[in-house]
């Protein structure tokens, strides 16, 4: 079984979450608009 059957899938927002050094975590309003334009079928712009 290779590696990419045996982990789980990582959704958009997990891969675009960030962990300030207190611990908190949060999403990047950048990130959040490209998971949310992929989403919906549109090219992520940078």
């Amino acid at each position: 079984m290779n590696e990419s059957q045996s982990s789980p899938a990582i959704s958009p927002f997990e891969r675009i979450r960030r962990t300030s050094p207190a611990g908190n975590q949060f999403w990047s309003s950048l990130g959040f608009a490209w998971v949310l334009e992929t989403r919906n079928g549109h090219p992520a712009k940078h």
